[in-house]
Formats: structure tokens, C-alpha cells, sequence
């Protein structure tokens, strides 16, 4: 990926773009935030140290955000969103231009509720971590994530399986 690209959101000039990340770094802590994405300090998707599209079919340079920064709590999107705003600063996962969003660091599994079938998982929470969870705790029932031929006792987990319900802020 080119190092020598520098990409800023559309009408944003480079020292507002620096201010913006002086002020997230009050925030997140300059640990977790990049300044520039296709050299960033923060290791991005498949342990790249760049958070563009690794899958582009076209120039890498197209797809370049102009930063990143990790998130760890709601209050931290809170923060960051209304700073974004202040700034005039587009927030995408991965767009030209925008500060990308990472919430890996957002990973944990806030409740699993066996009694109504359901669990709430913050967005960085991976298949691996959520089945840990549910392996170590003593069900009464089968569950989507063990690993078994599926019966459950009132059916087979892709008859169950019914939805997957996504509340995003």
C-alpha cells in the first residue's frame, strides 16, 4: 500500500484534520488512534497496518481513509461522534477521506440470558470469544455456537435458529 498518500476528508484542511485527532486523542489516547491510514500505528483488519480495503479490485488509493480511531465504551462513540460533528468530519468503516471507526476494542459480552434466548454483545465481541462464553456456562438447552450435530430438544439448531437482531446507534 503507498505510504506517501495523503488523504483528508472532502473541505476539511489539514490543520482542522489535526486538531480533530488532538482532541480524539484526549479521548481514546493517541495509542489508539492513526492520523494517517495507510502508515497508522494501529494494527487494522487481517493484522495489516493499514485499515484500506485489502480486497479492492481497483487503485488501493481510491478506498484510503484519512485515519482511524479504536473505540473501547459507548461513552467514547458518544464523545468521538459529537467531536466529529463539531469538526465536520465524515465517520465511515471504510470510505475515502472518512476517519474509520474500529471497535474491536469494544468486545465484550454484556448479558446472556437463557430463560428468553438471548444475548447482548458489544459490536467488537468475535465467534470465538461469544462461544467461550457460552461453552462456559451450564445451559439447560442447546445453543447456535456449541458444536454438535445440532438437536436440540425441540428441534435441530437450523430450525431454531429464528433471527439475529441488530440495534445500531
Amino acid at each position: 500500500m503507498p505510504t506517501s498518500v495523503r488523504v483528508l476528508p472532502p473541505g476539511i484542511r489539514t490543520s482542522e484534520h489535526g486538531q480533530f485527532f488532538d482532541e480524539l486523542a484526549k479521548i481514546v489516547g493517541d495509542e489508539n488512534t492513526s492520523r494517517n491510514a495507510s502508515t497508522g500505528a494501529l494494527t487494522g483488519p487481517h493484522q495489516s497496518n493499514s485499515y484500506g480495503d485489502p480486497y479492492t479490485t481497483v487503485n488501493q488509493d481510491q478506498h484510503l481513509p484519512s485515519g482511524a480511531v479504536r473505540l473501547a465504551s459507548v461513552e467514547e462513540v458518544q464523545q468521538v461522534l459529537r467531536l466529529a460533528n463539531q469538526f465536520g468530519i465524515p465517520l465511515w468503516t471504510v470510505s475515502r477521506g472518512s476517519v474509520v471507526l474500529d471497535l474491536h476494542r469494544m468486545n465484550r459480552v454484556l448479558e446472556v440470558n437463557e430463560v428468553d434466548a438471548y444475548a447482548i454483545v458489544e459490536p467488537g465481541v468475535s465467534f470465538l470469544t461469544f462461544m467461550k462464553r457460552l461453552n462456559g456456562e451450564t445451559f439447560r438447552y442447546g445453543h447456535l455456537v456449541q458444536r454438535s450435530d445440532g438437536d436440540l430438544s425441540w428441534a435441530t439448531r437450523w430450525t431454531a435458529a429464528s433471527a439475529i437482531l441488530l440495534v445500531a446507534w
